[in-house]
């Protein structure tokens, strides 16, 4: 009971409280996860200033964001922030590379969702269950310039 009411607090902390966040409270609650192949919640950020450039990433803010070694990040939560106008693309993805904000996508990029916004100038949230494998970058690549993303996660060991 201790282990789950530890993740329970984990996850109320940082704002992963979706209900993929609760189908990972399940499986600690069924054994199938112990508390200690937990690495830790995961806040990371990208900021593109240019339209169609990919985006490693960022946490803390200026360093490169790469899942640990031997676990996999489970995303439960995107937020999108823009102040361009028009529908927005964007999609989030991971390789094997980290990229500053340029053209060239990341060596071996596979996308892990896409999606589309109609809503200018505003806050978007999607909630869901997304994985990255372990020593991988995860990047953005969006459609308009002047959008962050916000990214909320946890590392559980493979």
């Amino acid at each position: 009971m201790k282990k789950i009411l530890s993740i329970l607090v984990l996850v109320l902390m940082f704002g992963l409280y979706s209900t993929s966040a609760f189908a990972l409270i399940q499986a600690f609650r069924l054994g199938a996860v112990g508390q200690d192949s937990v690495a830790g919640t995961v806040y990371a950020t990208a900021n593109s200033v240019t339209a169609i450039r990919y985006q490693t990433l960022e946490s803390p803010v200026g360093t490169d964001y790469q899942v640990t070694a031997g676990y996999t990040l489970y995303i439960t939560k995107i937020v999108w922030m823009s102040n361009t106008s028009g529908y927005q693309i964007t999609e989030i993805g991971y390789g094997d590379t980290a990229v500053p904000e340029q053209v060239a996508a990341p060596t071996n990029a596979v996308a892990v969702i896409t999606t589309l916004f109609g809503v200018a100038q505003g806050t978007q949230t999607l909630e869901g269950l997304w994985t990255i494998p372990a020593g991988k970058y995860p990047y953005m690549l969006n459609n308009v310039e002047n959008v962050t993303i916000m990214v909320f996660g946890v590392e559980i060991a493979d």
